[in-house]
Protein backbone atom coordinates (compact mmCIF):
# COMPACT_ATOMS: atom_id res chain seq x y z
CA UNK A 1 0.00 0.00 0.00
CA UNK A 2 1.44 3.74 -0.94
CA UNK A 3 1.76 6.27 1.47
CA UNK A 4 0.00 9.25 0.44
CA UNK A 5 2.20 11.64 -0.64
CA UNK A 6 0.44 14.74 2.12
CA UNK A 7 1.56 12.30 4.87
CA UNK A 8 4.77 11.10 3.47
CA UNK A 9 6.00 14.96 3.39
CA UNK A 10 4.89 15.92 6.73
CA UNK A 11 6.80 12.88 8.54
CA UNK A 12 9.81 13.84 6.94
CA UNK A 13 9.76 17.54 6.87
CA UNK A 14 11.48 19.22 9.51
CA UNK A 15 10.66 22.81 8.76
CA UNK A 16 8.67 24.94 6.67
CA UNK A 17 8.72 27.69 4.93
CA UNK A 18 6.11 30.35 3.31
CA UNK A 19 7.71 32.58 0.25
CA UNK A 20 5.64 35.17 -0.79
CA UNK A 21 6.98 37.29 -3.91
CA UNK A 22 5.74 40.62 -5.02
CA UNK A 23 5.88 42.03 -8.60
CA UNK A 24 7.23 45.46 -9.21
CA UNK A 25 3.66 47.61 -8.23
CA UNK A 26 2.78 50.44 -10.78
CA UNK A 27 2.75 53.08 -7.81
CA UNK A 28 5.88 52.05 -5.83
CA UNK A 29 5.65 55.04 -2.95
CA UNK A 30 1.77 53.60 -2.19
CA UNK A 31 2.59 49.76 -1.86
CA UNK A 32 5.80 50.40 0.14
CA UNK A 33 3.14 52.65 2.41
CA UNK A 34 0.21 49.62 2.64
CA UNK A 35 3.05 46.94 2.82
CA UNK A 36 4.28 48.57 6.05
CA UNK A 37 0.74 49.54 7.68
CA UNK A 38 -0.97 46.53 6.39
CA UNK A 39 0.50 43.35 5.09
CA UNK A 40 3.78 43.26 7.77
CA UNK A 41 1.46 44.26 10.79
CA UNK A 42 -1.26 41.11 9.26
CA UNK A 43 1.76 38.92 8.93
CA UNK A 44 2.86 39.09 12.10
CA UNK A 45 -0.63 39.11 13.73
CA UNK A 46 -2.29 36.44 12.10
CA UNK A 47 0.35 33.76 10.79
CA UNK A 48 0.88 31.59 14.38
CA UNK A 49 3.39 29.41 15.14
CA UNK A 50 5.46 31.37 12.84
CA UNK A 51 9.44 31.24 14.13
CA UNK A 52 10.67 33.91 11.93
CA UNK A 53 9.75 36.52 9.75
CA UNK A 54 11.96 38.09 6.85
CA UNK A 55 10.60 40.82 4.29
CA UNK A 56 13.32 41.55 1.21
CA UNK A 57 13.12 44.52 -0.74
CA UNK A 58 14.65 43.90 -4.39
CA UNK A 59 16.87 46.39 -5.36
CA UNK A 60 18.19 44.85 -9.17
CA UNK A 61 18.71 41.82 -10.36
CA UNK A 62 21.81 40.83 -12.17
CA UNK A 63 21.63 41.11 -15.56
CA UNK A 64 18.08 42.61 -16.10
CA UNK A 65 17.14 46.42 -16.11
CA UNK A 66 14.50 45.52 -13.61
CA UNK A 67 14.49 43.04 -11.03
CA UNK A 68 11.33 40.33 -11.68
CA UNK A 69 10.03 40.97 -7.77
CA UNK A 70 9.66 44.13 -5.68
CA UNK A 71 9.58 42.26 -2.45
CA UNK A 72 9.96 38.75 -1.13
CA UNK A 73 8.16 38.02 2.20
CA UNK A 74 9.95 34.66 3.74
CA UNK A 75 7.56 33.41 6.94
CA UNK A 76 8.97 30.39 8.66
CA UNK A 77 7.45 27.43 10.80
CA UNK A 78 9.03 24.85 12.98
CA UNK A 79 6.77 22.34 10.98
CA UNK A 80 4.19 22.02 8.01
CA UNK A 81 1.74 21.20 11.20
CA UNK A 82 1.81 24.50 12.83
CA UNK A 83 1.03 26.29 9.92
CA UNK A 84 -2.33 27.32 9.86
CA UNK A 85 -3.17 29.00 6.54
CA UNK A 86 -5.58 32.57 7.08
Amino acid sequence: MAVPLKYKYEKTMKTAKLIVMYPTPADVDTFEQRYAQEHVPMAIEKLTGKTRFVASLIKASVGQEQAPFHRIAEVYFPSYRLWKPV
